[in-house]
């Protein structure tokens, strides 16, 4: 199976003021310290919130409120399983759900079929819940290695491509309800002006999965504010960026 295009332009969803986010997905977004566990200073989207709170904040509106339901250990299947699925998403009545999900999945050698149907399950019961709940699907980026190009680290980078061109496929599916951020292949690009090392870890993850929440000597991004601006680029808001 080699590596597949993702289309990447998909209608617009705005986030507005005063609205609910629920932020779900695996330990990248609990936020993952490598070495010590769970700790929400190392989630993705730090960089990205604080982002998004300040544009609402700058033009004097109330900024969304953000829910962290990422769950260290989470596959696709686990985050639509009841009750979880209740207690991620539905209590919380969100307006939107942020979704990274596909790291777990491929170490656990998940089939693209059946990540595909965990995923649609999420958006099917989410809109049975309400109707009006908005998707943001977001790529997974790394597993088991930042070493670029894309593909020199073999079953991981196939698989992860695979279960991403789902997520963006499902996005595509439901236009107006869903769209998709790509991080993943901009990230292999920073890695190719960054790491002339081929360096396994320690620039943008900690451990060739975690995102790092601080800048290696000589760089300016860590992996968490690389991701957080990426996406903050794709997003659409109600007020002035």
């Amino acid at each position: 199976m080699g590596c597949r295009t993702i289309v990447t332009a998909f209608p617009t969803i705005a986030i507005g003021a005063g609205e609910t986010i629920v932020m779900l997905g695996d330990s990248n977004t609990k936020g993952f310290q490598s070495g010590v566990g769970d700790n929400p200073a190392f989630r993705w989207w730090l960089d990205w919130e604080d982002a998004v709170t300040a544009a609402f904040n700058a033009a004097s509106q109330t900024p969304p409120t953000f829910v962290n339901s990422g769950v260290t250990g989470a596959n696709a299947q686990f985050l639509q399983q009841a009750p979880n699925f209740a207690n991620l998403v539905t209590n919380h009545d969100p307006d939107h759900v942020v979704l990274m999900v596909g790291t777990n999945d491929v170490t656990q050698n998940v089939q693209e079929a059946a990540f595909r149907g965990f995923v649609a399950s999420i958006l099917s019961q989410s809109w049975s819940f309400n109707a009006n709940m908005k998707f943001h699907l977001v790529d997974s980026v790394f597993r088991n290695g930042e070493n670029w190009p894309n593909g020199t680290q073999g079953a991981s980078d196939v698989s992860m491509d695979a279960l991403n061109f789902q997520m963006a496929s499902l996005a595509y599916a439901n236009p107006g309800r869903c769209e998709y951020w790509q991080l993943r292949s901009q990230c292999w690009a920073w890695e190719a002006a960054n790491n002339p090392g081929h360096a396994a870890s320690g620039l943008l993850t900690q451990d060739g999965t975690h995102p790092s929440n601080t800048p290696a000597m000589g760089q300016s991004d860590s992996g968490q504010s690389l991701f957080s601006s990426l996406a903050y680029t794709q997003t659409t808001l109600t007020v002035p960026k």
